[in-house]
């Protein structure tokens, strides 16, 4: 089983998106998923048509309940409110949870800043993804969150994905070349485009695959589901 924290500095750069549709693009793989939601504005839960608050979820879990949802798009351990609440003395409750799921991945939704429940998952996890813009600012965001690692988990392997892609823009060309040229990770060779039908999708309670199949948000998470296969040595259910 390998644990994926997705994590970002800045709100905006489509994390919640990215946790939700590459799951589901994994699932159709025959990649067995559990999305836990850890942020406390429960997006990951509302993307998949629950409502954050009216179920037993993140912090039930981490005290041992079996309360993952499987009547979502990806079987999900709900987020919300009483999240922000839990009392981090250790990560290891965290890990101890997740060695209690069985599954092939555990995609892990941080919140949006470096608070307790995302140093916690960073501390836990086997690999680290950063979806990012292409904006100086969220760069930024990118270098506070590979600070962050360098003291809790140095070793991890850090994968970036370049989310809302505009190539037309001056603006993403540049932080194209300075992405590329960075060797503290390693960048992702899908990027996934700016795409209405991505934003409606979450707030239809659908991934993109239910909500616009033929879309090309759709086309790009299919894509990065196939290269998040190879990249982190995933095996499909029924294969050696």
């Amino acid at each position: 089983m390998l644990t994926i924290a997705i994590a970002s500095q800045k709100g905006g750069v489509g994390k919640t998106c990215t946790c939700v549709n590459l799951g589901s693009g994994l699932q159709q793989q025959k990649i067995r998923v559990v999305l836990v939601d850890m942020d406390a504005q429960g997006s990951a839960t509302y993307a998949l048509g629950l409502v954050p608050g009216q179920q037993p979820g993140f912090d039930r879990w981490l005290e041992g309940e079996d309360i993952v949802r499987t009547d979502t798009a990806v079987p999900l351990v709900p987020g919300g409110t009483d999240t922000a609440y839990v009392k981090w003395d250790s990560p290891e409750i965290l890990r101890k949870a997740i060695s209690k799921l069985d599954c092939d991945l555990v995609l892990l939704d941080c919140p949006p800043s470096l608070v307790p429940a995302t140093v916690a998952a960073l501390v836990v996890a086997d690999r680290v993804l950063v979806p990012v813009l292409a904006d100086p600012l969220v760069l930024v965001g990118l270098a506070q969150v590979l600070d962050t690692l360098k003291e809790v988990n140095p070793d991890v392997p850090v994968d970036v994905l370049r989310s809302r892609y505009k190539p037309a823009l001056n603006m993403t060309a540049e932080a194209d070349s300075v992405l590329v040229s960075d060797n503290r990770f390693n960048l992702l060779r899908i990027c996934i485009p700016e795409n209405v039908a991505i934003a409606e999708s979450a707030g239809h309670g659908q991934s993109i695959f239910e909500y616009a199949p033929n879309s090309k948000g759709a086309s790009a998470f299919k894509a990065l589901a196939g290269e998040a296969i190879k990249e982190w040595g995933l095996k499909k259910r029924g294969r050696k």
